[in-house]
């Protein structure tokens, strides 16, 4: 009889046990899929899925099951084994630490994982441009967004700053490719919710024989994603021969290639991306 008691007893240990297995295999496996992911701008753009989860599901799912692990982690060292806790640092106040080496060393190793991470040195710069170089891959030639946050803009907004087409013969357009369209104000993210179509495929459908506005300098904001951006990208914006904005950027001491990309320009000579473009804007006005 007490056999049978003690099997139908519900056990706390094995539960909370449990609990942290699946919940660091679930954030480890995520936690692997948002390395890989495309950047946030890219994911919504083109609707990007990994086994039927968008980018957003995904960090919602890591974040979540985060909290999960933290509480049981909680749990589990403080109410199920409060005890032994309690003996083993009494013990060690008394008799004093025989593992000095081992904490010395693990602390070692963790703080230069942080500084090395924090500070971009190697091997964790390798680490972090891996995942970088990986992210980026996403972001294919010919399906780039003309600007930050497209799939936030209206109709009308696109209308004004992107396609030569009025939000009438935009939505005319649209219809005409049995895409339902309510009025000007919606923007290109619920409209490919409600037709089952990422943004970019509905952008897509609005220039397709639409002549594009050629983007200015004011398209160089601090929210455009010009990082991604290379030197000729952006001598094409500013509407300048490549060669003007590498002596401009010489000027302020920095070298560049006209291949090369605002981000990496910005980290070889230790400023923000912003100021590599500041710089090529304010050259501009002088």
């Amino acid at each position: 009889m007490d056999l049978k008691k003690e099997e139908k007893k519900f056990d706390w240990k094995s539960f909370i046990s449990f609990g942290l297995f699946f919940s660091f295999i679930i954030m480890s496996i995520t936690g692997i899929v948002l390395y890989i992911a495309p950047p946030g701008r890219v994911a919504k753009w083109i609707i990007w899925t990994f086994v039927g989860l968008e980018k957003g599901e995904w960090e919602a799912v890591h974040t979540i099951f985060s909290y999960i692990f933290f509480i049981l982690g909680i749990f589990h060292a403080f109410t199920i084994n409060w005890k032994s806790l309690l003996f083993y640092f009494k013990k060690k106040k008394q008799t004093g630490l025989n593992k000095k080496k081992e904490l010395i060393a693990m602390s070692i190793i963790l703080l230069i994982s942080y500084f090395g991470t924090i500070y971009e040195v190697q091997p964790f710069k390798s680490v972090m441009d891996l995942g970088e170089y990986v992210k980026e891959s996403w972001d294919e030639k010919g399906q780039e967004a003309p600007m930050s946050r497209t799939y936030d803009m209206s109709i009308s907004e696109l209308s004004e700053t992107v396609v030569k087409l009025s939000p009438q013969e935009i939505i005319v357009k649209l219809k005409g490719n049995n895409i339902n369209v309510m009025d000007e104000k919606q923007n290109l993210a619920d409209l490919g919710k409600e037709n089952n179509i990422s943004p970019f495929g509905i952008y897509k459908l609005i220039i397709k024989d639409s002549k594009i506005k050629k983007q200015t300098s004011s398209s160089l904001t601090s929210g455009s994603g010009f990082g991604r951006k290379r030197i000729d990208d952006i001598a094409e914006i500013l509407n300048v021969d490549v060669s003007i904005l590498i002596n401009r950027l010489k000027k302020s001491g920095i070298d560049a290639k006209s291949g090369d990309k605002i981000r990496h320009i910005a980290e070889s000579s230790e400023k923000r991306p912003t100021e590599i473009v500041d710089i090529l804007k304010n050259e501009q006005k002088k």
